[in-house]
């Protein structure tokens, strides 16, 4: 049964994501160009994923494999494979156990619950081990190269087989206390299930910059400083000593992932039926007599659109995230009266950057960094999509899709905007800028992020996903939502490569008004797509 729900699971996400639309916007299958079309999509991306992942671990492989450090090199991927595979299932899980539409009608049938949530729990391991695939590959490659032993290779099978189970069990378990905490509160649901994945999310990370804290040890290492490694390493050279099949380490690695998994399905299993039907998720509503007030159609539109964004917190955590990384780097900013840098001016000679560090020659790798986190918010990507079976209501209305389409940008520009304005101000302030740079720390970020809204909603016009069981497919997992990301962040890449050529030649003036220049430029292109050609697409779909 478990492999059965599994199969229909992954076939149905399959076929949503692959699916066509004829003209009237209704589904129809895949035709043979858009399936190659895809495959060439999806092989593209993987060799992109793992050239990177392959140029980072090249350097690493020629600096500790010939030492004799297998354990430290396969510490440090291990760590970032457990990292990635957290960070990209923590907000899926919770949408996969407990907010698909079709929990109710499985427990309608004679299926255990505990086969229901180990195939949930099994759907997301699937992509775990796709996830590691990419990062494992390109890792294993690079140790053989620089004379990797077959223990080592085979130790990295083990931990292929295992790994992905710890990371699942981890991110289930912090869904299942987020599912369980909100389904026993009614007021501020969504608040707090946001609050606490941030939290979790931190916390995370705040654990992950301890344990690898002070990197000089490396260097310290290959100098024969074996003690430095035992003190600030110890627990990357376990998981490393686990990967390499030293009999104690991986007794107590697989011990560790098994129970975590056990213990996982033990616990959500007790809870299950309680937190999917739960009553208490919504508040009893108080009518109170007041005067009913006149708004425009766009107006009304506007605040549907922020209604429904406030909403979910799988919208929220997925669509803004990039938003919290802005906050946080002006924080650190303004809290350190400018920017916290300390660089050894040799060192900084070595790789040429013999400019005096200053405020305004940072100015443009801060700049830079602000456009990298406006790259990750998705929140127009998946805007119409959200609508789901139920976009036919707003279809029904006399309401002009270019009207429609401007309020599913609004909401996105209210909220960037904003923060742009205030995270550049106060950056400028604090590090201590001339005017024009003021303007450029403000102008610049903001036409960054009003450009990734435009692409955003571009994608989704041109690949809406009507059909999804849970918000996590449209949020998450559907096209425009890569598209976008992918889009997103060559762009951001680019515009960061630029700054930092600029501010390293004496030219940051220029090369922020080219990046300004640029996105003002696709701002204003996506605008017309979307008044015109998009509009048009709009209108003449049907749900």
């Amino acid at each position: 049964m478990i492999r059965r729900l599994v199969a229909i699971r992954l076939r149905n996400a399959f076929l949503n994501s692959i699916s066509g639309k004829d003209k009237n916007g209704n589904a129809r299958p895949a035709s043979t160009g858009r399936l190659i079309g895809f495959a060439f999509l999806y092989t593209f991306l993987f060799f992109v994923f793992f050239g990177m992942i392959f140029t980072m671990s090249m350097p690493i492989a020629m600096l500790l494999v010939p030492q004799g450090s297998s354990d430290l090199y396969f510490g440090i991927f291990t760590l970032l494979s457990l990292t990635v595979i957290f960070i990209l299932s923590i907000f899926e899980t919770k949408s996969e156990l407990f907010e698909c539409k079709d929990n109710e009608l499985l427990l309608s049938m004679p299926i255990k619950t505990r086969d229901i949530i180990i195939s949930r729990v099994s759907v997301v391991l699937i992509y775990n081990y796709i996830t590691e695939a990419i990062v494992l590959i390109p890792v294993l490659l690079s140790y053989m190269i620089y004379g990797g032993s077959p223990i080592g290779i085979f130790g990295s099978i083990v931990l292929f087989v295992t790994l992905p189970l710890l990371a699942t069990a981890l991110a289930s378990g912090v869904g299942y206390l987020v599912a369980l905490i909100s389904a026993k509160i009614a007021r501020f649901k969504t608040a707090i299930v946001t609050v606490l994945f941030t939290v979790f999310f931190l916390l995370y990370f705040v654990g992950l910059n301890y344990l690898t804290e002070n990197m000089d040890a490396i260097f310290e290492y290959v100098e024969g400083n074996i003690n430095a490694i035992a003190d600030k390493f110890s627990f990357i050279g376990f998981i490393g000593r686990a990967s390499l099949l030293a009999p104690l380490p991986l007794v107590i690695y697989l011990a560790i992932a098994a129970a975590a998994s056990a213990i996982c399905v033990f616990l959500i299993s007790k809870s299950y039926l309680s937190i999917i039907t739960s009553s208490n998720t919504s508040e009893k509503v108080v009518y109170k007599e007041k005067k009913l007030k006149a708004t425009g159609m766009l107006t009304a539109l506007v605040r549907k659109e922020l209604a429904r964004f406030t909403s979910s917190a799988t919208y929220i955590l997925n669509g803004a995230l990039g938003y919290v990384f802005v906050l946080i780097i002006a924080g650190i900013i303004v809290f350190n009266g400018g920017i916290p840098i300390d660089i050894d001016p040799e060192l900084a000679g070595d790789v040429g950057m013999d400019f005096e560090f200053s405020g305004e020659t940072i100015a443009p790798f801060v700049i830079g960094a602000f456009i990298f986190c406006y790259s990750m918010t998705l929140m127009t990507a998946a805007s119409v999509s959200i609508e789901g079976k139920h976009f036919w209501i707003v279809k029904s209305l006399p309401i002009p899709a270019k009207t429609l389409l401007l309020a599913k940008l609004i909401p996105s520009m209210l909220i960037s905007v904003p923060i742009a304005l205030i995270t550049g101000i106060a950056s400028a302030i604090a590090s201590g800028v001339s005017f024009i740079y003021l303007l450029l720390y403000v102008t610049v970020p903001m036409a960054a992020a009003v450009a990734f809204n435009f692409i955003g909603l571009v994608f989704n016009c041109l690949f809406p996903k009507f059909t999804y069981l849970n918000e996590a497919e449209v949020v998450k997992q559907s096209l425009p939502v890569f598209l976008t990301m992918m889009v997103n962040l060559l762009l951001s890449l680019g515009a960061f490569a630029v700054l930092a050529i600029g501010a390293i030649s004496g030219g940051g003036e220029i090369a922020l008004l080219a990046i300004l220049f640029l996105f003002i430029v696709i701002s204003v292109s996506l605008y017309f797509l979307l008044a015109g050609p998009l509009s048009r697409k709009l209108e003449n779909i049907n749900i």
